[in-house]
């Protein structure tokens, strides 16, 4: 049974009164509790407000229902913006989350939806995160992988596959017609490709791209990359990302295009790029744009339009230096990136999506580090360790009106 101070703070968390601290102890709570007894505040909870959770009664199971209907309409609300951040709720499990709901408790909803009396989540403090610092890798189309030097650059022409040092790799891919290199998370990756072309890879990114160049230049890009192309008036260089296409003929350029942002930003630095966007269903071509220098493209995925804009150039490429660089940054994409440099699940508690974040930050801190540095634009955080996951939970100071 819980003891009655654990009651009192769970009543607490009900009536959204929590201070950081005690919110920590609840999510521990949640871990070492028997989930049961949970339930049964809960069901208290609902029965105090008039929402009574027996179903033998009809009047009851119509609310039950209306909740159930409004917690969907929440959840693909959500599942729109970010699909890996809210988690269908089976039916059972509806009603203790619509409390949460209620009071503003939406994203810890799914830490009870995937967990019943018998499997309880494992939560407990985490002291720090230190960024990851991986090690890229090459792919091959049978799964095999190839770690890679940190320090040295990886050079790939139609005879060899080496290190900028001539240090040979694996001869085993040789006979191989395509090469797909990949970066992990806290990780970045630069590479020279046979006509002389670099490439700079930023964390959670691919390159995939052939040894041997046709007529023309052609790589497959995830992530975000930096282009510095080798000029060849006679085999144009195109860069595809989805539904995306750049033709470049010799210019440097970035273009991020991490899926879960819904945008594709591919900003010019110097030289010039035409992009051109196909149709999702008939691939037929919809749209062009072609950009001057200090001038970025928005793709919007999902409305399949792209508008242009001038750029921050200092703040798009600041990664490459090692920096975060955070220009009237929402507080979604800021934490995005956070989550993909540190590898952490990201969780709001009553997070206000209309604050923006500005400032340069050393991407070789600690989270810890970088979090308190962010407390002082109004960003509140607690990290935890949720069955073996990093996650960091962030809220702001003021809430939005």
């Amino acid at each position: 049974m819980l003891k009655s101070v654990n009651k009192k703070l769970y009543h607490k968390f009900i009536t959204n009164s929590c201070t950081p601290e005690e919110l920590l102890r609840i999510f521990i709570l949640f871990g070492t509790e028997d989930t049961s007894e949970l339930k049964n505040l809960i069901h208290d909870e609902l029965s105090s407000e008039g929402n009574s959770t027996d179903h033998t009664q009809p009047e009851d199971h119509n609310t039950l229902l209306h909740v159930k209907e409004n917690l969907n309409q929440y959840i693909s609300s959500q599942q729109e913006t970010d699909n890996r951040k809210v988690r269908t709720l089976p039916w059972s499990w509806i009603k203790y989350a619509a409390v949460l709901i209620a009071v503003g408790f939406a994203g810890y909803a799914w830490f009870l939806a995937q967990h019943t009396s018998d499997s309880l989540v494992h939560i407990e403090p985490l002291e720090d995160v230190v960024p990851l610092n991986g090690t890229a890798y090459i792919q091959l189309a049978n799964n095999k992988s190839i770690p890679l030097r940190k320090d040295q650059q990886l050079i790939v022409d139609e005879q060899s596959i080496s290190y900028a040092n001539g240090d040979q790799i694996d001869e085993s891919l040789l006979s191989t017609d395509s090469i797909s290199v990949i970066t992990p998370a806290g990780s970045t990756y630069t590479l020279q490709l046979s006509d002389g072309t670099k490439v700079w890879l930023n964390a959670k990114s691919k390159i995939t791209y052939p040894r041997k160049w046709g007529n023309e230049r052609r790589v497959n890009m995830q992530g975000e990359l930096y282009f510095e192309v080798a000029h060849d008036k006679t085999k144009p260089f195109f860069v595809t990302s989805g539904t995306q296409e750049i033709r470049v003929l010799g210019t440097a350029f970035n273009v991020n295009a991490y899926p879960e942002m819904g945008m594709i930003r591919s900003t010019l630095i110097k030289g010039s790029i035409a992009l051109t966007i196909r149709d999702k269903k008939t691939d037929q071509f919809i749209d062009s744009k072609k950009l001057i220098p200090g001038q970025e493209a928005i793709h919007h995925l999902k409305q399949q339009i792209v508008r242009l804009q001038k750029a921050n150039t200092k703040a798009i490429t600041a990664w490459r230096n090692d920096v975060f660089y955070f220009n009237n940054t929402p507080l979604e994409e800021l934490m995005s990136t956070i989550e993909r440099w540190y590898d952490v699940d990201v969780i709001y508690q009553n997070a206000n999506f209309k604050e923006v974040f500005n400032g340069e930050i050393e991407r070789s801190n600690s989270l810890k580090e970088l979090m308190q540095i962010l407390e002082q634009s109004g960003l509140t955080s607690k990290l935890l360790r949720v069955d073996g996951k990093n996650t960091i939970v962030v809220s702001n100071k003021t809430n939005p009106h």
